[in-house]
């Protein structure tokens, strides 16, 4: 039974552009089987911007596809994201995000996850489960749970396609929870891929919260997420008393180094000012925070 707010688009696609002037819904609750999110379904062409939600929002325990903004987006809908936020809670089942359940040929750019989101088989304080995604200028403070299978900062696991992880960092903790499956992951950034193929890319991101979790033999607890031989450039991890398995050429930091940190992060965008443009968006460039990390400009 379906309770609260009823999500835009839930029965039938939003295909159209939505700007919220920066305000933020307060206090929304969503309890619902399937695709709950601000916009439960959004379609191909759609844009949605300058809004952010706080309060509740949920799915059944067999839902599917639950995020802050969106719960789900049609697969080659090249659906636009940008400029939102989260600060809800988020309980959700298959499929859970911060900003977004799951989506394919999408780009979400500009958006940060401050709720803490819980859910299985793929959960991500931006995206929980990717399929030739994009992610730019995006961070997540919130803490990541998934029940089982594959928890990340920012996309919590990648289906098939090549996903890509611009500029964005993550400072919440990740946890995925003991069960049955054998394979089981929590990563800084993002997942890899299956056990036998690599489909995630990751440049100029960095990593400072605690991994807690994963099983099975390999690379299941991991700094950064693109593995031992993966495609990650420029990225770094923050020291811990218990770091998980290092990426290829990720590199360490401490809180005592971030101004390091921030010179490098800013120096790969100057030298890489082809990349700045992708899908028509500006790289952000860093500075130290109040919080002695580094965060965007």
């Amino acid at each position: 039974m379906d309770c609260g707010f009823a999500p835009i688009g839930k029965d039938k696609n939003f295909s159209g552009n939505f700007d919220g002037q920066n305000n933020e819904i307060l206090n929304i609750y969503i309890y619902t089987t399937l695709n709950a999110g601000l916009f439960g379904s959004a379609g191909s062409g759609a844009t949605i911007s300058n809004v952010g939600v706080s309060g509740k929002i949920e799915t059944t325990t067999w839902g599917k596809y639950t995020g802050g903004i969106v719960g789900y987006g049609q697969r080659y809908g090249k659906i636009i994201i940008q400029n939102c936020w989260n600060k809800a809670e988020i309980n959700g089942a298959q499929y859970t995000g911060g900003i977004c359940g799951q989506t394919g040929y999408s780009t979400i750019v500009g958006c940060y996850n401050m709720g803490n989101v819980t859910g299985e088989t793929g959960t991500g304080g931006i995206l929980g489960v990717g399929m030739s995604e994009t992610v730019i200028n995006s961070y997540n403070l919130g803490t990541i749970v998934d029940r089982g299978w594959a928890a990340s900062g920012i996309i919590g696991s990648t289906d098939s396609y090549t996903n890509t992880v611009y500029n964005s960092y993550n400072m919440g903790t990740i946890k995925v929870l003991d069960s049955a499956v054998s394979y089981r992951t929590a990563n800084g950034i993002a997942w890899w891929g299956n056990r036998n193929e690599k489909i995630v890319v990751i440049k100029n991101c960095y990593n400072s919260g605690n991994l807690i979790g994963g099983g099975w033999s390999g690379e299941c607890t991991l700094e950064i997420g693109t593995g031992t031989t993966g495609d990650g450039e420029n990225c770094y991890y923050l020291e811990k008393e218990q770091n998980g398995k290092i990426d290829a050429n990720a590199i360490a930091f401490t809180k005592e180094t971030s101004n390091d940190v921030v010179a490098g992060l800013n120096q790969y965008i100057e030298e890489h000012l082809e990349d700045e443009t992708t899908n028509s968006t500006t790289w952000k460039k860093w500075k130290v925070g109040e919080n002695g990390y580094p965060t965007f400009e």
